[in-house]
């Protein structure tokens, strides 16, 4: 999960904006509200970009990249996602199989597409390849001068030594770039609707 809490100077801001500071709750939690809409897109964005996957997993409402918003009474926001794998991709460490009891790891003789989600089952689908329990293979050449080639090692466990989507250093680098600008302008707003 990743958080970002405004609590810390509001008494502050409360005494810049005199007899207005009444609404300082409101459009605090405005502020958060409209930066978590614009940092998750951001952040999509920013998954688009570095994980080629043919599946919109961040809009799935359990697991996907989601948000809580902020109240009056509590000026806190989240985003986060419960997707089983986004720590490893996080921090880095060991990766264990989801489902089976293997996980295929490429080989550089794997095509591109069979190292990104659902590649595998693609892969698979070729007559010429094949699985043991060590690996998936391919056939290549003629019936005479036949090679086998390995595609992918099977194995228990992996290390996941470069995470790749960077979740909340991208939030982050939003919330320090939009936060006040949001905050400011909502304040605007909520004076003029206190008039």
């Amino acid at each position: 999960m990743i958080d970002f809490n405004v609590k810390s100077n509001i008494k502050d801001f409360e005494s810049l904006v005199g007899k207005h500071k009444d609404q300082v709750p409101y459009a605090t939690s405005r502020a958060i509200n409209e930066t978590l809409k614009g940092a998750r897109q951001y952040l999509i964005r920013h998954i688009k970009r570095r994980q080629k996957s043919n599946k919109a997993w961040w809009n799935n409402k359990r697991t996907g990249i989601n948000r809580t918003f902020a109240r009056k009474d509590k000026l806190a926001g989240s985003i986060y996602t419960c997707i089983w794998w986004a720590q490893l991709q996080e921090e880095g460490g060991i990766k264990t199989p989801h489902k089976g009891r293997s996980i295929a790891v490429p080989t550089d003789k794997a095509p591109k597409y069979a190292r990104k989600s659902g590649g595998i089952k693609r892969l698979m689908t070729g007559k010429k390849v094949f699985a043991t329990s060590r690996g998936i293979y391919r056939r290549k050449g003629s019936k005479k001068r036949q090679v086998v080639e390995k595609l992918h090692t099977l194995t228990p466990q992996a290390h996941i030594s470069r995470p790749i989507l960077h979740f909340y250093r991208t939030v982050e680098k939003y919330v320090r770039r939009n936060f006040h600008r949001n905050h400011e302008k909502a304040m605007v707003q909520a004076i003029k609707r206190a008039r």
